[in-house]
């Protein structure tokens, strides 16, 4: 699942907040924060890029909003999220030329596709292999998907066959996922 990073102040901590169908609007209050409003109208959109996917967002700009992406103005009206985008809303400037982010007339967000492990019951209608164990998950059953970018690891994750926690990493190829349930998000906008 698709999510942001926002803050209500320039010195604030960050928080982060899922998305989720059909889109949002980014609006920039009088305090300088971002609020993320479901299905508002506003000159800034965060909408799905494709149906089925949840980690696939577009931005959508109006052509009176000056906003920047990754410290670069947006000049065309839609751009494609990748994980840990920073996305840049300016207030509205005097005309002319305005080649990069002011310092303190705006706010920032950051998009992210990072996932948190979950246990939930294996969807679908046909038994997967545990990575683990390599026995057969079946639909219904408890199990954990790893959140790693690219690591398409199932593992049980029951009373009986806790094969996620079993070990400090995801059992997939090459893996370095740690497998704690409370672990949280490997990367927020603190890192920077």
């Amino acid at each position: 699942m698709a999510l942001t990073w926002l803050r209500d102040a320039e010195a604030g901590p960050w928080r982060w907040q899922p998305l989720a169908a059909p889109g949002y609007s980014c609006v920039l209050g009088a305090d300088g924060a971002i609020m993320l409003l479901a299905d508002g109208a506003a000159d800034v959109q965060l909408r799905p890029a494709q149906a089925g996917r949840s980690d696939a967002w577009v931005l959508l700009v109006a052509p009176s909003a000056r906003v920047f992406v990754n410290g670069e103005l947006l000049l065309v009206g839609v751009h494609k999220l990748q994980d840990r985008d920073e996305v840049y809303l300016s207030r509205p400037a005097a005309p002319g030329p305005h080649p990069a982010p002011p310092a303190d007339a705006g706010a920032r967000f950051y998009f992210s596709t990072e996932r948190l492990a979950e246990v939930v019951p294996l969807p679908g209608d046909k038994p997967i292999t545990c990575a683990r164990c390599t026995a057969d998950i079946v639909p219904g059953m408890l199990a954990v998907h790893c959140p790693s970018h690219g690591c398409p690891a199932w593992h049980h994750q029951t009373a009986d066959l806790p094969c996620w926690t079993y070990a400090e990493h995801c059992a997939g190829h090459g893996c370095a996922q740690p497998t704690a349930l409370d672990v949280g998000f490997r990367w927020t906008p603190g890192d920077l």
